[in-house]
């Protein structure tokens, strides 16, 4: 299932790249998202960020999601690779259960708009799992649009009250 979202900020690219870098935003980003995380990797390599986060949801997952999948809350590994000089990211996320049945990857980038900019996150969410596949597939994408939508807001709350002084 594809995964195509797409937020419009008020600030410039790097204003946007400067803010998702703050760690302090992240985890405000993070807690409205309903996620705890820790850091296993931050490292910049030939002027690729090299990061990966382990994430573990707060909520517990729909039941027949959780039934199928043998688990009751999200906990993955999210992978990425970030461009320093752009921002531009490739990102892969590994759940820690399923045994390989659920893939989800994709790119975020950050381009320049005539009022501002736009983060775009593009990605593909594959669920090998027998009847239900596509319907897991249906609440993982739904659940991530979700939280960006949240962050989405975050975001444009801080830049209001930046803006504000």
């Amino acid at each position: 299932m594809k995964l195509n979202i797409r937020h419009a900020f008020a600030c410039s690219p790097a204003e946007l790249l400067a803010l998702l870098d703050d760690d302090a935003f992240n985890q405000r980003l993070l807690d409205a998202a309903g996620l705890d995380s820790t850091v296993l990797q931050n490292d910049v390599i030939d002027g690729v960020l090299h990061r990966r986060v382990r994430c573990l949801g707060r909520e517990p997952l729909p039941g027949f999601m959780g039934k199928a999948l043998g688990v009751e809350r999200m906990d993955y590994e999210q992978r990425s690779w970030t461009q320093v000089s752009d921002g531009a990211q490739r990102w892969e996320v590994h759940p820690a259960f399923g045994g390989g049945k659920v893939q989800t990857s994709g790119t975020t980038r950050v381009v320049a708009t005539g009022a501002g900019c736009e983060r775009v996150i593009e990605g593909d969410c594959t669920v090998k799992v027998r009847l239900i596949g596509r319907k897991i597939e249906g609440v993982i994408v739904a659940g991530t649009e979700k939280s960006y939508e949240a962050a989405a807001a975050t975001i444009r709350a801080e830049l209001a009250a930046r803006a504000a002084g």
